[in-house]
């Protein structure tokens, strides 16, 4: 279950760094 977990926390650090990065790509542009 810890493999799941970390693989989850992983996922959730990825969609954050992407709603983060996205909009500060878009408002450059």
């Amino acid at each position: 279950m810890s493999e799941d977990i970390i693989v989850l926390g992983g996922l959730a650090g990825v969609f954050c760094w992407t709603y983060i990065v996205l909009p500060l790509v878009f408002y450059h542009n």
